[in-house]
């Protein structure tokens, strides 16, 4: 009854509906009364202490209670919490395949909408949406569902019922199989009665798709692929994952230890850190508190004037034992915190995954990461790849990274979009006119300049649901950062930079420089850093006034901060990777951490910020793990002719991060950094 059809071309179907599909909408649902959304089961049945095996059937009335005293569900009478839940559909006129409508569910970023991936017609409101909505993908026969997650709320108290749990498995995981498995039983219930089935989805055919915290929920849905509907039992299966910008960690990207590699320290081969929560590296030491990032994160989810959350109590204890700082080991409300992280939030911990992996799964993944992205930096995908391939060598995995998605150098927008024309607009309907006036959305426009990474992931989706003649994106690819410091007339400061694709991620960072120095000196954490203060990406992201890309002529960055400088490059050099800093030290302290920065020097003696890194040390918690060699956060850059590298190291890089409690000085004699260059027969037209 809420179904209304539409056309996504111009949103007009008094005109006639070029590229129809039809929206069903029941309006915003009220989270305490349950009206206007999809009741889901507030908790779900433990089976042997694990539920991750397929859709679990609702909780009992012990288990509800027990997690409602534990967790703070706030589950409502009934075991139920209620999801609000957007549905598009292909237009009547479409014939359904045999097998039925392949299924995409779209998951929104931490206090966002549902709306997120939604738009009335098929240019969307902003770049990010075009090819990649609800209107492009269910007017091209695709089954679309936009939900709100749960303890997700508006200004006005609309929402979705419950707590977050941080896409636990346990909950946001079952949640969306429950809401995705809720179309299949209708189709049954249909045919049951003797009536045509409306949805005609095909429950094999699922695609997950999202950004950020939803891009985590979509990894979860990739490592559980196959469940039961709850009434009549119907098998359903995740055949393709997309995971934009987003952690397979998610303590590690919270509060970063600097323990992971990308590349063994000890035989330069693909490393693949331990998958068994209790070995988690991250857990030993916990790491060092994004500041700015966890803080501002939780204040935004807080607020009651916008789109902002509900946390369940062991959430607000955490974050808050978490910024009171060190000492961290021992202390329990954190213990209990980072064990929910692990082995319920963060897929690379999910045993029964790489067992699966092991015997033969593959579920093809697009997975679009930023590389300058502070918050899920690249090494949260590449971290999974290295997993994957030792695994499977041949498995289906795509990475692609760009300067998106928080609080990002630049955050272009451009890079999701097809771009057009000389002025290299976000392309738009009319770019895909033919001469005659009819639409070809299927072909390249004639003034294509720049394919976007929205496109690719529709190309990608297509191969495996619709047309595998549809040639999908099999490579890793990366564009290089573009910042003011080093924007061009051929590439300007909104837009991606020069592309990079490779086989693998091993042969597009197949090659290294290593830089050595031979001196340094002393640090504390009690002296002041001022480059760390300017270049944080909290606050160049709500100063309007200053680019979001860090760039100085401040050299000398003080008595705090030991900075070494390199030759001048003899010529361009693309520098695509993660690279890597060795420091010969010696310290007093058992309780530390050190920080580096990473600038491209121009010969007017600018620095710009390209990547930055930390690594976190206590004895107690880890007695072999040490700071001699840590990875910083990635980087894609072209370094031009007669420009040097600038690296700084800090036990004071705030307020990016948490200044430790415990007085700490460490004694710097010598340094190495590796950078991975990449050679520039991979450099590729953007176009193809």
């Amino acid at each position: 009854a809420t179904c209304r059809e539409h056309d996504a071309v111009d949103g007009n179907t008094g005109n006639g509906a070029e590229l129809p599909y039809r929206f069903c909408d029941d309006g915003p649902a009220d989270p305490v009364s349950g009206d206007a959304g999809i009741p889901v089961p507030g908790k779900y049945h433990e089976t042997d202490g694990d539920d991750y095996t397929g859709l679990p059937a609702p909780g009992t009335a012990d288990e509800v209670a027990e997690a409602e005293s534990q967790d703070d569900i706030r589950a409502e009478d009934g075991n139920r919490v209620t999801i609000d839940v957007d549905i598009s559909l292909p237009p009547v006129t479409m014939t359904p395949p045999p097998e039925g409508f392949p299924i995409i569910a779209m998951n929104h970023g931490f206090a966002e909408t549902k709306g997120k991936w939604e738009a009335p017609t098929i240019d969307g409101s902003n770049p990010m949406n075009w090819h990649m909505n609800n209107a492009w993908l269910a007017a091209r026969g695709y089954v679309v569902i936009n939900s709100l997650a749960r303890g997700h709320i508006n200004a006005d108290d609309q929402g979705s019922g419950g707590t977050l749990q941080l896409n636990s498995r346990r909950y946001e995981a079952n949640d969306l199989q429950y809401l995705i498995a809720l179309l299949a039983d209708h189709d049954l219930l249909q045919a049951d009665v003797g009536q045509v089935p409306m949805v005609n989805v095909n429950p094999l055919g699922v695609a997950v798709h999202g950004g950020s915290y939803g891009g985590w929920l979509t990894w979860l849905l990739g490592a559980d692929p196959v469940w039961r509907s709850p009434k009549y039992g119907a098998e359903l299966r995740t055949r393709v994952i997309v995971p934009r910008y987003t952690a397979t960690d998610l303590l590690e990207s919270l509060v970063p230890g600097g323990h992971f590699f990308e590349r063994h320290p000890k035989t330069n081969r693909p490393y693949v850190a331990p998958t068994e929560p209790a070995e988690a590296i991250s857990r030993s030491p916990i790491g060092v508190a994004k500041l700015g990032i966890v803080a501002g994160f939780y204040s935004y989810g807080l607020r009651f004037d916008t789109d902002h959350v509900v946390f369940p109590r062991w959430a607000h204890m955490a974050v808050a034992r978490l910024l009171v700082g060190e000492p961290y080991e021992g202390d329990t409300t954190l213990e209990s915190a980072v064990t929910r992280l692990i082995e319920d939030s963060s897929v690379y911990y999910q045993g029964n995954f790489w067992k699966k992996v092991e015997r033969g799964l593959r579920i093809p993944i697009f997975a679009p990461q930023g590389i300058t992205d502070p918050l899920f930096p690249a090494n949260e995908t590449i971290r999974i790849y290295n997993k994957l391939k030792s695994l499977a060598p041949g498995y289906p995995i795509t990475m692609y990274f760009g300067d998106f998605d928080h609080v990002t150098a630049q955050n272009k927008l451009k890079e999701y979009a097809d771009l057009c024309g000389d002025d290299r607009h976000p392309c738009t309907v009319a770019d895909y006119r033919l001469p005659d006036g009819s639409l070809d959305l299927r072909s390249a426009p004639a003034t294509l300049s720049r394919r976007g990474i929205n496109s690719r992931v529709s190309d990608f989706l297509d191969h495996y649901l619709q047309d595998p003649s549809v040639e999908p994106p099999a490579y890793v690819a990366a564009s290089t950062t573009v910042c003011p410091a080093n924007a061009t007339e051929q590439v300007a400061a909104d837009e991606p930079g020069l592309e990079y694709r490779a086989p693998s991620w091993r042969h597009l960072t197949s090659r290294t420089v290593t830089l050595t120095w031979r001196e340094g000196g002393t640090l504390t954490n009690a002296a002041p850093d001022p480059h760390g203060i300017e270049s944080d990406p909290i606050v160049r992201s709500r100063d309007a006034r200053i680019p979001k890309c860090y760039t100085t002529n401040q050299s000398n960055p003080g008595p705090g901060v030991i900075r070494y400088e390199s030759a001048p490059m003899t010529q361009a050099t693309p520098i695509i990777g993660i690279p890597r800093l060795r420091l010969d030290y010696a310290t007093p302290s058992n309780d530390y951490w050190l920080a580096a920065r990473l600038y491209d020097l121009d010969p007017d003696g600018n620095m710009t910020l390209i990547t930055r890194g930390i690594c976190r040390v206590n004895t107690s918690a880890a007695k072999d793990r040490t700071c001699d060699m840590f990875d910083l956060f990635g980087v894609a850059w072209l370094m031009e002719t007669d420009h040097a590298f600038v690296v700084e190291i800090s036990q004071s890089d705030s307020p990016f991060l948490r200044k430790d409690n415990i007085p700490s000085s460490v004694t710097v004699t010598a340094a190495d950094l590796t950078i991975p260059v990449t050679p520039a027969k991979f450099e590729k037209d953007p176009r193809i």
